[in-house]
């Protein structure tokens, strides 16, 4: 009697959460998604994408990839799933004599970019739940959680075979884990957003700083006692744990870990990013905060934030106020004030100040956290007129990219593209020859063995690399966008 009962609330709970708002918002985040999996198809222009693909296919042969620049997390998540399609492919072949193309060289791609989409929209739904469980009103919850999911740079993420999102998500979990034991004090929920700190790190290293949110909470609740030392030492091997569970070679292989000279070690990932000298830290530091890609993460949130700061700070200083209502309470208020901080900080101490946006991935759940609570103290409907703000501000960056498929321009009849186009270079194709491609985007075949000449100043000259090994081989490839609004041009041609 007791099961069924329990099978009826977990039924009604299902129920409510598929009927609720925030579930279609999900939906929604999923279905945006899916949209960009397959933009620039069958091409990969992300450098980065091949070691995805090819470190999980290679888990076939061997389950220790024996190279450490990531973390390995990424890989055994993604491998059951190439495994089923294979599988699958092998069973439609023999049994029913059916060939549906399950298995070629884009596939791959495509099922870690739509497992990637997924885990994008389920982060959405933990934003929603954490910021709920923080007290932030409802309402305001679901336009923030709106928000997180259509920000530029995560949404076009979500559609890529990367470990950023993943690493997010785990970072997510973390904070959500935590938002739990902020309002049920359960040493359980405490556990859990520690093992989900390692799994984060698990998936990219750069998890790691979502431990500031953790180490601080920690304190929040304990202060300097010593539960806060039992604590501290409990959580941290959780998070060792947590990390070992999706990177176990690390362990097990730990002489190829701790390699420091080489990308096969872990090591190596900290020390070629480089550093900066404290001054120009300082510098880059007051340029990000206010100037880091803001069209990569919608202006709209970040602005709330810094206005939402100074504000709080014109209470406390102008007016003097004793108890300055930020609508949780100021502990919680610094952790996260100082989570955002820390990112801004350690982003500006890369070497050159990097602005590379996937630098600043952790920030993005505090951005929400912190503009949340902007949003909460102002009227609703405001709230709504800055969500449409926000959309009609990164409008063209949404047009613009699912509008980049390449124009692609063949110079040279004889080469088979797949025979050069090596891992690791400007883009990899791996069929036999162009002409799907050219049919693909309506080239004229009778015109294939033409030769043309490359426009000269047009644009943005983006790569150009030699797809030989051969150095007397002149072909080569020069990747060129007129401008952030125009379709991407991929030009190969024999010099």
């Amino acid at each position: 009697m007791k099961f069924t009962l329990r099978n009826r609330e977990i039924f009604v709970h299902l129920k409510d959460l598929v009927l609720s708002k925030i579930f279609h918002i999900f939906i929604l985040s999923l279905i945006l998604r899916l949209l960009y999996v397959n933009v620039n198809a069958p091409f990969v222009f992300h450098p980065d994408e091949p070691t995805i693909v090819n470190s999980t296919i290679n888990l076939r042969y061997n389950f220790n990839p024996k190279h450490f620049d990531w973390p390995t997390l990424t890989y055994y998540l993604n491998y059951p799933i190439y495994d089923f399609f294979e599988r699958l492919d092998s069973k439609l072949k023999r049994d029913f004599d059916l060939d549906l193309n399950l298995i070629n060289f884009f596939n791959y791609y495509l099922f870690t970019r739509v497992f990637t989409a997924f885990i994008g929209s389920l982060t959405v739904l933990f934003i929603y739940f954490s910021l709920t469980n923080f007290g932030i009103s409802k309402n305001v919850s679901l336009i923030s959680s709106s928000i997180f999911s259509l920000m530029p740079f995560f949404l076009f993420r979500s559609a890529q075979a990367l470990p950023d999102v993943p690493m997010l998500f785990f970072g997510v979990l973390m904070v959500y884990f935590i938002s739990k034991h902020y309002i049920s004090n359960r040493f359980i929920f405490l556990i859990a957003s520690s093992f989900c700190l390692g799994l984060s790190i698990s998936s990219k290293y750069t998890g790691y700083v979502f431990g500031i949110t953790l180490l601080g909470y920690l304190f929040f609740r304990f202060k300097f006692s010593l539960n806060f030392i039992k604590s501290v030492i409990f959580c941290g091997i959780l998070i060792i744990l947590g990390f070992l569970v999706g990177t176990p070679y690390a362990l097990l292989d730990l002489k190829t870990f701790l390699i420091s000279d080489s990308p096969k070690g872990a090591l190596w990932q900290f020390q070629n990013v480089g550093r900066s000298d404290l001054f120009s830290q300082i510098w880059y530091f007051l340029n990000n905060l206010f100037l880091f890609e803001l069209e990569n993460f919608g202006y709209v949130p970040q602005i709330a934030v810094l206005v939402f700061i100074g504000v709080t700070i014109y209470e406390k200083v102008k007016l003097k106020k004793n108890k300055v209502n930020v609508g949780i309470p100021i502990g919680l208020f610094v952790i996260f004030l100082i989570q955002y901080f820390y990112v801004f900080w350690t982003v500006s101490g890369i070497s050159s100040g990097s602005q590379r946006a996937q630098h600043f991935i952790p920030v993005i759940p505090f951005i929400i956290i912190l503009s949340s609570l902007f949003f909460d103290r102002i009227n609703y409907s405001k709230v709504k007129v800055i969500f449409v703000i926000f959309i009609f501000l990164n409008l063209p960056s949404y047009l613009a990219r699912i509008e980049s498929d390449p124009i692609v321009k063949y110079y040279y009849r004889t080469v088979n593209l797949g025979a050069f186009m090596q891992k690791g270079e400007l883009a990899n194709y791996n069929e036999s020859n162009m002409v799907p491609v050219l049919e693909k985007i309506g080239y004229d075949l009778e015109k294939f063995d033409e030769r043309k000449e490359l426009p000269s100043n047009t644009g943005k000259i983006f790569s150009s690399v030699n797809l030989c090994k051969n150095d007397n081989c002149g072909l080569k490839v020069i990747f060129i966008e007129k401008n952030i609004f125009s379709n991407k041009i991929l030009y190969v041609y024999d010099k």
